[in-house]
């Protein structure tokens, strides 16, 4: 049977493949299906589509299983039945068709299904009997096909939205340069309507600057289509606006294809980066802004450690030599007065510039493994002689072990840890403790903590501890101090990577704790070698140094020191130019130089010294009130050999000028 009927299908040149049979197809299965009038019930039956047969009124005789499963009722419900009762259409209700009376009638319905349920939309093919009165109904599901359009409208809706309300610029460009599509973003971002741009070439709206750079990477991206990223092309341009002014553009473009994989036309998105170029730019003035104001700041900074330690220089220089000949206890006292002030004012200008280095960036630190005993008993030995005079007991109360080691700038954290002893020592009592200890918390940390049984401070003072300048009240006693330190300290354990905290109540005491990155200790073990004593320097023989100072006071402060040594003869220079003729007149064994002279600044001086033959050898020693690192680095890359920092320590700029002078004279040229 089925062999049968796919023969009777062929012959009438249908394929069940393709749907149910067309207009011209139907009449000749029928008069094949008369033909073969043994076999009709099952050939009909066996019809993927509904079928149903109806008489001269319209009634059904006959319908298939296909047809009774679409009208929801079996072959006896729908005996008899009248076709307008079941089927509707758009046109109205279906004309009876007599035989030879009309033609096939193709159309679309819905046919009312049993119980009351929704109606079933169909197409439906009503053909006229050719012998005797009545109709062939075939009918064709149409649910799937319905749902399937309503979702292709409903994407093709969804994808229309979005493209509309997109607030980049959505463009379809045809491979010759045409403008094919346009969103509504054209309005909003460029001025144009949409349908203005549509039809136009690339060059209504593009930079005539840009075109060509525009057209070329569209050629080549073609040329090398296999080699186009995923996300598309990336290129800017400018686009015309309405208003007469250009519109920067950020453009993404992917190539589009026909059904063979040929390109047609690119599809580009584009969008205004108008506000973040504008945004970059502010962001670049303000980068400038503050780092003008921040070489404005280091300038005064930098002016003001200069001005102030000029004549700190006299004070606490003339101050040492006073020290040296007082005689009395008053004279002492007085002295001593005059130091402690004149020192107290330098570790102020000194921290202040520390930490304007650091808010700048421009600290430059140097980290490394430093092991913590070695530290801790440097500190400790720094720290004694105050302790002594405070009768406060310093002690280590766990041992550190030779290879505990953290990772920090040596001197930078001796800086932090000796302010901290420092303060447990200044602010604790008579007979009181301080007491180091360490703890590994963990995460490749380690902490040292510095107790003391002081005053300890109430939780609202705790909140101000690392604030500059805030002493606590301190300041109305008399323990000195510039409320610096602690602030300085915090910044410095920040810039290495570390942490400082404090823990304080009322009556107990405080603990700070120095938390920093665990390290391997240095290859050397043991304690560093103990520095030597300084050596007893020789009888100089008559040396001649030259002094190249503008500032009176400044000369009168080394006259008077070196006339501890009875046979060096000084000679001095105001200005730059006069220092480096005198220099190459009189030869002299040693050049002191200051670094900021009325004509001239130092590095110049020092670089025609450098320069004659006369004076290349004479050793040059520079003494400034400049304390920036890199001003002093440079000056000793360009041939300084020392750099005193004014105000002048007596017995470091003793042992420097020694030091030079009992070396072998330069060799005298010419």
């Amino acid at each position: 049977m089925q062999l049968h009927l796919t023969c009777l299908l062929a012959a009438a040149g249908i394929d069940p493949a393709q749907g149910p049979p067309d207009a011209e197809q139907w009449p000749r299965l029928l008069a094949l299906l008369e033909a073969e009038r043994t076999h009709p019930p099952a050939v009909l039956e066996a019809l993927g589509a509904g079928l149903c047969l109806l008489d001269g009124a319209g009634r059904i005789t006959y319908a298939n299983v296909t047809a009774q499963r679409l009208c929801g009722r079996d072959a006896a419900t729908l005996a008899g039945q009248p076709l307008d009762e079941l089927l509707t259409s758009p046109g109205g209700a279906t004309p009876l068709l007599r035989p030879g009376g009309g033609r096939a009638c193709p159309d679309e319905g819905l046919l009312v299904r049993a119980g009351g349920g929704p109606p079933l939309p169909v197409a439906y093919l009503l053909t006229p009997l050719a012998e005797q009165p009545g109709a062939v109904l075939l009918l064709l599901d149409q649910t799937e096909r319905l749902r399937d359009q309503e979702a292709l409208h409903e994407s093709r809706e969804r994808l229309h939205h979005i493209i509309e309300t997109s607030p980049d610029l959505i463009t379809v460009i045809a491979l010759d340069g045409l403008m094919l599509v346009a969103n509504s973003a054209f309005r909003h971002v460029l001025g144009q309507e949409p349908y203005f741009v549509v039809g136009g070439p690339m060059e209504d709206v593009f930079h005539p600057e840009d075109l060509p750079a525009l057209t070329a990477t569209f050629e080549e991206a073609l040329a090398e289509r296999d080699r186009l990223p995923a996300h598309g092309l990336e290129m800017t341009a400018r686009a015309r606006h309405r208003a007469g002014h250009w519109v920067p553009l950020e453009l993404r473009a992917q190539v589009l294809t026909d059904a063979g994989g040929t390109p047609v036309a690119w599809l580009v998105l584009a969008r205004d980066v108008t506000e973040r170029l504008r945004a970059e730019q502010l962001t670049h003035q303000a980068r400038d802004e503050a780092e003008r104001a921040s070489r404005a700041k280091n300038d005064f900074l930098s002016r003001m450690s200069h001005e102030l330690r000029t004549p700190l220089n006299a004070i606490l220089g003339f101050a040492q030599l006073l020290e040296t000949d007082a005689t009395s206890p008053a004279q002492v006292e007085g002295v001593g007065f005059i130091l402690k002030a004149g020192r107290h004012l330098l570790d102020l200008i000194n921290e202040t510039l520390d930490i304007a280095r650091i808010e700048a960036g421009r600290l430059e630190l140097h980290p490394e493994p430093v092991r913590l005993r070695m530290l801790v008993e440097e500190v400790l030995q720094l720290v004694r002689p105050l302790a002594a005079e405070q009768r406060v007991l310093c002690h280590v109360d766990q041992p550190l072990d030779d290879g505990m080691a953290v990772l920090a700038d040596e001197q930078r954290l001796k800086q932090v840890l000796l302010n901290l002893l420092s303060n447990a020592i200044k602010y604790n009592h008579a007979g009181g403790r301080v007491i180091i200890r360490w703890q590994a918390p963990g995460g490749g940390r380690l902490r040292l903590l510095v107790q003391d049984t002081g005053a300890g401070m109430a939780p609202e003072q705790l909140g101000r501890l690392f604030t500059p300048f805030d002493r606590l009240g301190a300041e109305r006693g008399s323990t000195q101090g510039t409320g610096l330190g602690l602030a300085l300290s915090l910044r410095l354990m920040e810039a290495m990577d570390g942490t400082i905290t404090a823990e304080s109540l009322p009556g107990t005491g405080s603990t700070f704790a120095l938390t920093l990155p665990v390290a391997s200790p240095p290859a050397t073990a043991g304690d560093r070698t103990p520095a030597c004593p300084p050596a007893i320097i020789p009888a100089l023989a008559e040396a001649l140094v030259l002094y190249i100072e503008d500032n009176l006071s400044n000369f009168r402060l080394v006259e008077r020191i070196l006339a501890q040594r009875p046979a060096v003869q000084l000679l001095a220079a105001m200005q730059g130019s006069l220092g480096v003729d005198l220099a190459r007149q009189h030869r002299p064994r040693l050049i002191l130089l200051d670094a900021n002279l009325p004509d001239m600044h130092g590095a110049e001086v020092l670089s025609r010294l450098r320069a004659l033959p006369e004076t290349r050898d004479i050793p040059v020693v520079i003494v400034s009130a400049d304390a920036i690192p890199a001003h002093v680095e440079r000056l000793r890359a360009a041939g300084a050999q020392d750099y005193i920092t004014k105000p002048i320590n007596v017995r470091r700029f003793l042992d420097a000028v020694d030091g030079l002078l009992a070396g072998p004279a330069p060799v005298r040229a010419g």
